[in-house]
């Protein structure tokens, strides 16, 4: 069983009127967390560190 504590990847950019989602990894199965969860339960880096998807993507490449 992974321990490892959450950590967020990255923040997607909202389209229309959805909102933001970060995409958390690190204990179990990754998920997508809205940005008020996220900032909720204080996962880091904090949310203003993350890149966005097209960053998180390039620096992968």
């Amino acid at each position: 069983m992974d321990k490892r504590k959450p950590q967020g990847q990255y923040r997607t950019e909202p389209k229309g009127d959805r909102e933001t989602m970060v995409y958390v990894w690190g204990s179990g199965t990754p998920t997508y967390v809205t940005e008020a969860a996220y900032r909720a339960k204080r996962y880091s880096p904090s949310f203003d560190q993350l890149p966005t998807e097209d960053e998180y993507d390039a620096a992968r490449s």
